[in-house]
């Protein structure tokens, strides 16, 4: 990619981070919830979830965990998107067609190692904190300590109490019980679940723009700086979310089992509940069934099929319009 380029991908990437991930983190708080639940007649819907949380903890708890997100998010979807313009434009060279499906399938993996850099331990730090039951701010400041005692019995399950205060104080402990594994932890997990996520998802958008051109008969037309784009990027600014949705919630439920099994690998601490990946397999399919590693599915593609969404519908229009600008000059 040129130097013009490459900033066009890294500030439209920037941008798309911070609005998708602002606006779909609380449905990634009730998803974390719904997975970490280890007893089926615990289990509750997303809508229930959602409530019980606002009711019991208060609505800032959806946010919980959004520190190490806000600071992470772009560079991170930077370095993503990135990597799979990069992996694309080499896969082009070598195949003569930088959005076929197996360029993308193994672009979007890359994309995903360069931004899981910074991910994973936003990841780690964001989940303990979605997970951990706040009963402070639930119980009157008046409660006895047998009242308090009560109320967390009655509603953590689960669920461990507040230890963390915000991300900063997540962070800090983590590294200083844990060391660096701790913010690293479940990373081989992590790359399981998001590396297919990723190729499966970027493939089937890619494949997606392709049958909206196909359908609504694009052509190249090199009369204007604008239309000497390829036909994919010149597509109405709908066209992107509309593909990235379906895209995202057809890569969601494939990889969802993974996904549950990261986040109570991610979130068991220090307590060594499971020892890797096929014994936490194992104990769930053992001791709370198949169904337990779509838990939470509901809330994961409401969270996924949305953030992809708004990813693509900023990313797009703003890198076409950084770079038609060039193309201008």
């Amino acid at each position: 990619m040129s130097e013009s380029s490459n900033s066009s991908v890294f500030f439209a990437g920037a941008c798309a981070g911070l609005v998708s991930d602002a606006i779909t983190f609380p449905v990634s708080t009730v998803k974390a919830r719904l997975q970490v639940v280890t007893e089926a007649s615990a289990v509750k819907g997303t809508l229930r979830t959602t409530i019980d949380i606002i009711k019991q903890e208060g609505w800032r708890k959806m946010f919980a965990g959004f520190g190490a997100v806000g600071v992470v998010c772009a560079p991170a979807r930077a370095m993503y998107f990135a990597g799979y313009e990069m992996s694309k434009k080499t896969g082009g060279e070598l195949t003569g067609d930088n959005e076929h499906f197996l360029v993308t399938l193994f672009a979007g993996p890359f994309a995903q190692l360069c931004g899981s850099l910074l991910w994973v331990p936003q990841d780690v730090v964001k989940e303990r904190l979605q997970v951990q039951k706040d009963i402070r701010s639930a119980t009157p400041a008046s409660a006895t300590h047998t009242q308090t005692r009560a109320f967390s019995t009655l509603t953590s399950g689960h669920l461990p109490e507040t230890h963390y205060r915000n991300s900063l104080d997540a962070c800090v402990s983590i590294f200083k019980k844990e060391g660096v594994r701790g913010l690293y932890r479940g990373y081989v997990i992590h790359q399981l679940v998001w590396l297919p996520f990723n190729g499966i998802y970027l493939t089937a958008y890619e494949q997606c723009k392709k049958v909206w051109v196909d359908v609504f008969s694009l052509q190249h037309d090199n009369s204007h700086p604008f239309n000497s784009l390829k036909p994919t990027d010149r597509l109405p600014a709908y066209a992107y979310p509309l593909c990235a949705a379906a895209a995202g919630a057809v890569a969601s439920v494939i990889t969802s089992p993974l996904d549950v099994m990261k986040t109570r690998i991610q979130t068991q601490g220090t307590t060594g509940m499971y020892n890797g990946i096929l014994d936490c397999a194992v104990k769930m399919y053992k001791g709370e069934g198949f169904a337990s590693f779509f838990r939470g599915l509901g809330a994961r593609v409401l969270f996924l099929a949305p953030n992809v969404a708004l990813t693509m519908a900023t990313y797009e229009p703003i890198k076409r319009f950084l770079e038609t600008r060039h193309l201008g000059n």
